[in-house]
């Protein structure tokens, strides 16, 4: 089949992948202490911390290191009445850009999603990664940070509007008023006629070029590789096998590597059999306690990295929030707090370590 021709009512993946590595890795309480207001939590409560969990000697008895690629955390507690989540991204660029876009990235208000969003597939069977190409490159992204503006002076189009070839002082709006509810509109000081429903026949409209103030923003732009992607079927789980999502690396990263794949396993190897990727999540039904981290070998990571000049830098972003019950119970009535959330961000660079070799 061509797989520009896969639909959704494809509902068989014929490689019958598994579902990724059970796991409640991340085990801390990032909610604070009971006896701090809630207001007080939102608006000042600590980061999280995640450092422990973007580094692992080893996960679920394999040997790494292990780097964090990309997660989510969410834990809510309605006997505190509070609820926090993070996402845990990463992206590569040119080691020349490195410093400079650290240094955006630590000023930029990373909220409202203001990341580019990982790749995601919904047309590619689990056992066409990474080698199909079905299963497209992820392509580069950008960031565009604001460095500047400035009030200059350009020439638009503009629309003015003549009436037996006299001016009218009157913007497009004003004519859509007479015309849909029929009233000759008062006098302005640049117009001494009204106009009627009788007029708008006879009005000619003349196309200038006029000029006019304007913002110019000073943009620094850098090319950005995001490392991995999502893995699903148009959101649904298949009838042979439960196994609806994953995180998995990027085309470009696998290539350059010789990862391949493995029957009924969303993981990555070496061409030698070592596994290259793991995938770890709770697997848990409650939307509002659940988490996911993708990792790559590290040994990996670093020939990557060093192969095509390029740094790792992760940038984590969440928000500290009432739970759904307090938000239900205070936000429909008078007393509606003036603070419903507040956003966090924070942003670090990957160190590489000592070379160590897993083969």
């Amino acid at each position: 089949m061509n797989w520009r021709e896969r639909t959704s009512r494809v509902d068989i993946d014929p490689s019958f992948p598994e579902r990724v590595t059970k796991d409640h890795l991340i085990k801390a309480d990032f909610l604070g202490d009971p006896e701090i207001e809630i207001k007080e939590w939102i608006a000042h409560g600590p980061l999280p911390d995640v450092n422990p969990y973007l580094y692992l000697e080893e996960m679920q008895k394999e040997v790494g290191p292990w780097v964090a690629l990309d997660g989510f955390f969410v834990q809510q507690d309605e006997i505190r009445g509070r609820k926090q989540f993070f996402f845990i991204r990463s992206f590569l660029v040119a080691s020349h850009d490195a410093d400079s876009v650290l240094n955006h990235l630590s000023h930029q208000d990373l909220g409202s999603r203001w990341l580019p969003e990982k790749p995601s597939f919904i047309y590619t069977f689990a056992g066409e990664i990474p080698w199909c190409d079905t299963f497209p490159e992820n392509g580069l992204n950008e960031f565009s940070f604001v460095t500047g503006e400035e009030t200059v002076k350009v020439h638009r189009p503009q629309k003015e509007f003549y009436l037996d070839g006299e001016k009218l002082g009157l913007t497009q709006i004003d004519l859509f008023r007479v015309r849909l509810f029929g009233n000759a509109l008062e006098k302005t000081e640049n117009q001494e006629h009204h106009i009627t429903e009788q007029d708008l026949e006879r009005i000619e409209v003349r196309e200038i070029m006029a000029e006019v103030e304007a913002i110019k923003k000073e943009c620094a732009i850098f090319k950005t590789l995001i490392p991995v992607c999502d893995f699903g079927w148009e959101g649904h789980q298949s009838l042979a096998s439960d196994a609806c999502h994953a995180i998995t690396l990027a085309k470009e990263i696998a290539r350059d590597l010789e990862l391949v794949g493995r029957p009924q396993s969303f993981e990555l190897f070496s061409k030698d059999g070592v596994k290259a990727t793991f995938n770890v999540s709770d697997q848990g039904n409650d939307f509002n306690n659940n988490q996911s981290v993708f990792f790559i070998r590290e040994n990996l990571l670093k020939s990557y990295l060093e192969k095509n000049d390029q740094v790792l830098i992760w940038a984590i972003w969440g928000e500290r929030e009432y739970s759904s019950d307090q938000i239900n119970k205070l936000f429909h009535g008078p007393d509606r707090p003036e603070q419903s959330h507040a956003v966090f961000s924070f942003v670090k660079r990957y160190e590489r370590t000592a070379y160590r070799n897993f083969a």
